[in-house]
């Protein structure tokens, strides 16, 4: 944590200064990301098991932001007895 915040004390807290810049930017244009198109393996076509690899995309309308500006995450879930069950994630940024 010590590093941490050294680190964003340096030159004159410039890192600092840059995340909150951003942090800006993306509350800004938050509201103006849309999802065009999400494409994923039919369930219908074929059996979705944990631990194989599958391809999916993700088109957005990202307004202002540029790509390095924003991230995808894939959650996937199990809905069993009324509850959601967080099964795996992965991050994605451009």
């Amino acid at each position: 944590m010590t590093e941490r915040v050294n680190k964003l004390k340096d030159n004159k807290f410039a890192i600092a200064i840059q995340l909150a810049d951003w942090k800006r930017k993306v509350t800004q244009e938050w509201d103006n990301i849309k999802v065009l198109d999400i494409r994923v393996p039919n369930r219908n076509e074929q059996l979705i098991s944990i631990g194989k690899t599958y391809k999916g995309e993700v088109d957005l309308e990202v307004g202002e932001l540029s790509p390095e500006d924003i991230g995808v995450e894939l959650v996937v879930a199990e809905h069993k007895d009324d509850k959601l069950k967080v099964l795996s994630k992965k991050q994605s940024s451009h």
